[in-house]
């Protein structure tokens, strides 16, 4: 039983929806007489790191720190001058995968060729003659960004050989935070 409970603890880490929680402490409850929360989202150990710490202060003395998501401009997880916040994994549904059909630079949608949206991005790269830019042409649909490269380790199908051969394939991916009228980050600043 002793070495299933280290066990439990020591894989903890990579069990899928192994939860997360909150909670707080009334001032009534403390020496400070203010009240205490503790945030804990259970998220997976990753390096990089999910998070990093931030702390801003503004002109008008308001203040906020915690932790934030790189590319997000918001804190995610923390206090201001006024209140402390958290926040639990909730493994949201946000994202989906779309299979597109490409042909050339159009794509099909609704029995209709639209033009795919293009634009270039500049991407450096450390290699041992120092930093080199690449540019890498980015194809988005309606739905989104297509997924160059990865419809052969997406979708795997049995040949008829009995063999695993992997079908290409052709994925956008649509993710909430894409679109300007999505609510996600609205939370937040109404938080703040």
């Amino acid at each position: 039983m002793a070495k299933q409970a280290i066990d439990d603890v020591i894989n903890f880490n990579h069990v899928l929806g192994a939860g997360s929680n909150i909670w707080a402490v009334s001032g009534k409850h403390t020496e400070s007489g203010h009240p205490y929360i503790a945030n804990d989202p259970h998220l997976a150990l990753t390096i990089p790191s999910l998070f990093y710490l931030v702390e801003i202060h503004t002109a008008d003395d308001f203040w906020y720190q915690g932790s934030s998501i790189p590319g997000v401009p918001l804190i995610t997880m923390g206090r201001t001058n006024f209140i402390a916040y958290g926040i639990t994994a909730s493994f949201a549904d946000n994202s989906d995968l779309y299979e597109e059909i490409v042909v050339g630079d159009k794509y099909l949608y609704e029995g209709e060729w639209y033009p795919l949206k293009q634009r270039e991005e500049k991407i450096m790269i450390k290699s041992d003659k120092g930093m080199i830019e690449k540019s890498v042409l980015v194809n988005k649909t309606h739905n989104g960004p297509i997924l160059e490269g990865i419809g052969n380790s997406l979708y795997k199908v049995s040949g008829s050989n009995g063999m695993n051969t992997f079908d290409d394939r052709t994925y956008s991916l649509r993710w909430t935070g894409h679109y300007s009228n999505d609510t996600m980050f609205s939370t937040f600043f109404d938080v703040l």
